[in-house]
This record gives structure tokens, C-alpha cells and sequence, in this order.
């Protein structure tokens, strides 16, 4: 059959590529190489996360965009969508698997989101010089006194065991801006977590991704909170709709445009002083 065919193709693709999905759908960045969007930073860059973008860098022998890029055909990338889509769902916490629902469903919110940063001073500004959050970054703002958005990062980070470098890498989206635009949107993840209170419990998960879909419109953020709120205990379920979605929808229309903030030129600001002047509003957890 012509689907049990295009099956095949794709796994021998996705193998190629260290990506090949087993009987528990094995993490999809494994073994993929770092994703490069810049090639050269100073001492200074490397601390915050910034960087010069590679404006002459050379693409990767084998054709591809950047790095980490493979190649799928339409139906291919369906076949990535649907996995990953039942993946995701059955495990949240499988970070590759809504990553590779988010580029092969989200092209037109991406479009629609690198179009808002080019209408920006400062999501120009950031499209231009490309910065990214990296391991450095997170150390830098543990090294931040108590009180400032930074440290409220470092410290999210590491009281979780997390560092920032365990993001997979943007892999499977044909266009190396658009790519660098679902990278830097994965990569300020956690700092939404920190800005907008939201635990990295399901509940914290669902009501954050709901305020990423108010704000940018990829279509895995609706398809994580319709397919994972099954997971949430009854009380959960009925908090998350009566309570955490209506929060969701007024913060993130409230809010200033995620993908237009220079998050890291900030660290040093008090945490509460850049949630009023982004007009953040907190979820309604503890703090």
C-alpha cells in the first residue's frame, strides 16, 4: 500500500537521521547535532546568550537549511504529525515529540509570528542578532542577586534539574528564519514558566501552553491542552477549565508580544518591575 510505503520511507529517513521512531517513540533529537544560528560570540555574548548570526555562513553539505534540518515530504511530515501527535498526548513530558508537532503543524503561525517581529523594533532587533539561551545564559542569571528576573530563572532552572541546552532542536521546518524563530520560542519557554507562575506540573504545563496559543496561535499548543487535560485528575480538569483557561485568554491578550521581548537584556531587572511592564499577569498558583 502507498501509505505502509510512505511509512517506511519516512522511519528510513528519520534513521538517517538518528530519528528512527521505536515501539515507544525514541527521543527524536538523540542524536541530532546542535542547532547553529550563530558562529561567532564574545566573552560578553556567550554570558547572556547573545550572538552575531552567521550572515555568510556556509549551509551543511548535504543540502540542508542549517544543522539539524531533514528534509520531509508532505505526507511524510503528516506521518511525523500524527505520531507525534499520539506520542505527545500518551507523554507530555516528551519535550521531542510536541517539539516535532509544533514544526510540522505550525508553518503559518510561524509566518504569521516572524512577521510581527519584523513590524517590531526589538523583534527585528532579534531576528538580526539571533540570540540564544544557553547553558552560559542560565549560569549567568543563577549569578544574579535574589529579586531580579534573572535569578528567578536561574533558580527555576535549577531547582528542577534543568538546563537549557536539553531543548531538542528545530528540525523539520524548511525555512532557516522560521526556523530560528521556533527555536528562539522554545528556548524562552521556561522563562514564560517564570514570568507567568506557571509549575511544571500537567496543570502548570497546560495552562501555560494555553496562553502560547493565545499568543501565537501554533496549533500543537490547542492540540496539547485538548489531548493531555484527559490526564488531569477530575478536580484538575475542572480547575483548568473553569479557572486556568479564562486566565489564559485574558493574560495572554493582556500581555505584550512574547516573541518581541529582548528577555535577556532584562535579566537584571526586578522580576515583579518587568512583569508590570510587560503587563504580565501571574497565574493563580502559589508562589
Amino acid at each position: 500500500m502507498p501509505l505502509c510505503k510512505e511509512l517506511v520511507k519516512t522511519q528510513c529517513t528519520l534513521t538517517r537521521y538518528g530519528q528512527a521512531f521505536s515501539t515507544a517513540f525514541p527521543a527524536l533529537s538523540a542524536t541530532a547535532p546542535p542547532l547553529e544560528f550563530h558562529r561567532e560570540s564574545t566573552a560578553a555574548a556567550s554570558a547572556t546568550g547573545s550572538g552575531r548570526s552567521f550572515e555568510a555562513a556556509q549551509r551543511p553539505s548535504n543540502g540542508a537549511l542549517y544543522p539539524s534540518h531533514v528534509k520531509l515530504g508532505s505526507l511524510q511530515k503528516t506521518t511525523v504529525a500524527v505520531l507525534s501527535a499520539i506520542g505527545a498526548s500518551l507523554n507530555p513530558a516528551r519535550a521531542d515529540l510536541v517539539a516535532a508537532l509544533g514544526e510540522t503543524t505550525g508553518e503559518t503561525a510561524l509566518r504569521g509570528m516572524h512577521r510581527r517581529m519584523q513590524a517590531s523594533t526589538t523583534g527585528r532587533k532579534i531576528l538580526e542578532e539571533r540570540p540564544r539561551i544557553t547553558d552560559a545564559t542560565m549560569h549567568y542569571a543563577q549569578s544574579l542577586p535574589a529579586g531580579t528576573f534573572g535569578h528567578a530563572y536561574g533558580d527555576f532552572m535549577r531547582r528542577r534539574n534543568f538546563m537549557a541546552s536539553e531543548r531538542p532542536p528545530v528540525r523539520f521546518i524548511d525555512d532557516e528564519e522560521l526556523a530560528y524563530v521556533a527555536q528562539r520560542s522554545r528556548e524562552v519557554h521556561d522563562l514564560w514558566h517564570v514570568l507567568f507562575n506557571c509549575k511544571t506540573t500537567v496543570l502548570g504545563e497546560l495552562a501555560l501552553k494555553a496562553v502560547e496559543f493565545v499568543q501565537t496561535g501554533m496549533p500543537m499548543t490547542a492540540l496539547s491542552v485538548m489531548g493531555a487535560s484527559w490526564r488531569l485528575k477530575a478536580e484538575d480538569r475542572s480547575r483548568l477549565i473553569s479557572e486556568l483557561l479564562p486566565w489564559a485568554v485574558h493574560a495572554g491578550s493582556r500581555s505584550a508580544d512574547l516573541m518581541c521581548l529582548y528577555y535577556e537584556k532584562h535579566f537584571e531587572d526586578g522580576l515583579e518591575d518587568v512583569r508590570h511592564r510587560w503587563r504580565i499577569i501571574p497565574a493563580p498558583f502559589e508562589r
